[in-house]
């Protein structure tokens, strides 16, 4: 089943990091509903919040891949909420 989930991820603000982490989840074939980032602090990391549509069973490994990039410090899934069609 599809779940509706929310990642907040943190990563320090670099030309690119939003293609790699795109990329990441692309090539996952996972749909991106929405992406919002914040401004640079003042240490340089931002505030990624990515909504998707995934299967439960992708979750970790999606999460496992995020955090293997380099300027990735934490990936944090919010509850599931189950969706009953992904059109």
């Amino acid at each position: 089943m599809t779940e509706r989930i929310t990642l907040n991820i943190r990563a320090d603000s670099r030309p690119g990091l939003l293609h790699n982490l795109s990329g990441v989840i692309e090539k996952k074939l996972i749909r991106i509903i929405s992406l919002c980032l914040t401004a640079p602090e003042a240490d340089g990391t931002v505030q990624i919040v990515v909504e998707l549509l995934i299967k439960l069973t992708d979750l970790n490994t999606l999460k496992l891949k995020l955090q293997n990039i380099v300027e990735v410090y934490s990936v944090i899934t919010s509850e599931a909420e189950p969706v009953t069609s992904a059109s």
